[in-house]
């Protein structure tokens, strides 16, 4: 296939089994798609052949909508994230993965007000959004003031309980066998 450049009315249509590049930066860049409105004020790398030999998209948080991907999105390789990350709908790993001081907003300890402390929920008790189904009893506000409130959690936190509990469990039975 021979290479070949169309210049057409607002629009360049370059045919190629590839296109090679002789540059650091590739800047995209329009007036009208800008916060400030200018042409010409700050840079927008959108692509860049970083110090490190790597691609950068976005170089240096240039665009400050940030970066959006829709579909699906595969990564192979290590990926490493830097900042405070939100993840919004299910996330989905099929390998092992390490994290070092992570919240997961999914995770969440539900917290509960209005009942008296060191009473135990009955079975037939309903924990849903915001709100707590009780049956009545004694021990139940008679005005429906209990609420269920969700604290975000930690990853860490919830194994180190877990570690806690284990070893408790662990030395429980090592008494039991007189050890």
């Amino acid at each position: 296939m021979i290479g070949d450049i169309k210049l057409e009315e607002n629009r360049v249509t370059i045919s190629a089994l590839w296109l090679y590049v002789d540059s650091w930066d590739i800047h995209l860049s329009h007036p009208d798609r800008r916060r400030d409105g200018v042409e010409g004020e700050g840079f927008r790398r959108a692509l860049v052949h970083n110090h490190n030999d790597g691609l950068s998209i976005n170089y240096a948080g240039d665009y400050p909508g940030g970066v959006s991907i829709d579909g699906s999105v595969t990564f192979s390789g290590i990926v490493e994230i830097e900042g405070p990350t939100t993840f919004n709908g299910p996330v989905e790993m099929s390998e092992d993965v390490s994290v070092h001081d992570l919240t997961i907003r999914a995770i969440r300890r539900p917290r509960i007000r209005g009942i008296n402390p060191g009473v135990s929920l009955p079975p037939s008790a309903r924990l849903g959004r915001g709100g707590l189904g009780l049956p009545r009893g004694p021990d139940t506000p008679a005005d429906d003031s209990a609420s269920v409130e969700y604290e975000a959690v930690k990853l860490t936190e919830i194994i180190e309980e877990l570690q806690t509990a284990l070893r408790s469990v662990t030395e429980r039975l090592d008494a039991l066998e007189g050890r």
